[in-house]
Formats: structure tokens, C-alpha cells, sequence
């Protein structure tokens, strides 16, 4: 994104998200025109984010993308594209913190808790 930034003159939002183990974090997203935004998924769940020690499947989340997007929506933006790069694979089975799995269709369980935790209806 820093590239993207440099040569094209995009504008950095930084917002309050969460890191794979639910830290309070400083998350951002370039807006790229009027209408969409570019969120790079490694700034939120990206190794830099946890110790080796940390990397547990069952502890952690990709909540901290889902409210990333969610803020990008807020903002009046329609059309996002998340660049995925190389992210903390200690995800599991919660994919997106199932944000990603309600926009997709999938019917998991924890759909209701997480769009919940975003404040979604």
C-alpha cells in the first residue's frame, strides 16, 4: 500500500480494528476514487502482529479485516478490494471472522456473534 500511496496519491484512513488475537489496534485502507477502497489484509493479520509463541488457531480471529471493511462501508464507499498478501495462518476455521462468510453465503454458526461484534443487523 506505501507504493500505491507514493505513486498514485491515494488517501491512508486509519481506524480502530483488531489484531488475530483481539489487541486494540490502529488498522488502515487507502481510498483509491469516490466509490472504493483497497484494504490490505496483512496490515491487520499479517505476522508482524503476533509472536511465533502467540500462533494458535483457536485463539485468534480475522475480526480486525471485518471491521477494516465495515469501516470502509460506513464511509459511504461501495466497492472494496482486499489485498491478502501473506496473513497469519493461524486462522483456523474462522475465516474473516465470518464477516467474510456472511457476504459469501456461508451459513456458520458464528455469522450471527461476529456481525453481532460489528454492530451489523
Amino acid at each position: 500500500m506505501d507504493v500505491l500511496q507514493h505513486y498514485a496519491a491515494f488517501q491512508r484512513v486509519q481506524a480502530v480494528s483488531l489484531d488475530p488475537l483481539g489487541r486494540e489496534i490502529i488498522g488502515d485502507y487507502l481510498v483509491l476514487d469516490e466509490n472504493s477502497a483497497l484494504i490490505e489484509a496483512a496490515a491487520v493479520l499479517g505476522f508482524s502482529r503476533v509472536d511465533s509463541a502467540e500462533l494458535n488457531p483457536y485463539n485468534s480471529s480475522s475480526l480486525g479485516l471485518g471491521q477494516l471493511f465495515r469501516h470502509v462501508i460506513s464511509q459511504g464507499l461501495r466497492s472494496v478490494y482486499i489485498a491478502l498478501g501473506i496473513v497469519s495462518p493461524m486462522m483456523g476455521d474462522r475465516c474473516l471472522g465470518c464477516t467474510g462468510c456472511a457476504l459469501s453465503g456461508c451459513r456458520r454458526k458464528c455469522v450471527a456473534s461476529h456481525w453481532a461484534q460489528l454492530g451489523a443487523d
